[in-house]
């Protein structure tokens, strides 16, 4: 099956996928810091492993972080 992902094809071997083992196989471990659109709609989170992932469907995903380093001024 052949789904868009960030804007890149990808091809996977599977003819049906949930969101949640879509991103498992991407490499993706801590999914509580993911955001996904699937065809430009956001899907809730708790909705990951029941959403189907089909044939030429457009996933958008992005990762929430934070850090950075912090000086004090002098």
């Amino acid at each position: 099956m052949r789904v868009k992902i960030n804007g890149e094809d990808y091809l996977t071997e599977k003819e049906t996928i949930t969101l949640i083992e879509l991103l498992k196989v991407r490499g993706l471990k801590r999914l509580e810091t993911v955001s996904v659109q699937l065809n430009g709609r956001l899907v809730k989170r708790k909705n990951f492993p029941t959403t189907i992932v089909k044939e030429n469907d457009d996933v958008d995903y992005i990762l929430m972080m934070s850090g950075g380093i912090f000086e004090k001024e002098k």
